[in-house]
């Protein structure tokens, strides 16, 4: 079974022509340190990568955490318009699913998180 970075990586491949560190080093690491429940939105673009943590069934986020993956999140699609967003959910370490998911779908992850928090 590919990992979650791997995932990510032939995602990006046709996309991401600059900043290649955002996937190689960044969002690798963070796949790495991914533990079960953690649910980030990712997405590719020409220019590097953008990966916001979104939520956790181990430790809720914040009002405050949710409002700000949220504004960044909006700020980095309304700078980028990326043609696709998608859902990433780590289910062992390492693995887990990539689903291209709406941002209304991705903002609803957010407001539930915060809710529970």
């Amino acid at each position: 079974m590919p990992t979650l970075y791997a995932k990510l990586k032939k995602l990006a491949k046709p996309v991401v022509q600059h900043y290649h560190a955002d996937l190689t080093e960044h969002d690798r690491a963070t796949m790495r340190a991914a533990r079960p429940g953690d649910v980030f939105a990712w997405y590719p673009r020409e220019h590097g990568t953008c990966l916001v943590h979104i939520s956790s069934r181990r430790e809720p986020l914040t009002r405050d955490q949710a409002n700000i993956a949220r504004g960044y999140l909006d700020a980095c699609i309304d700078a980028h318009k990326p043609p696709a967003l998608y859902l990433v959910e780590c289910t062992t370490p390492q693995n887990g699913h990539v689903f291209e998911t709406p941002a209304h779908a991705i903002h609803a992850i957010i407001e539930r998180s915060a809710r529970h928090a």
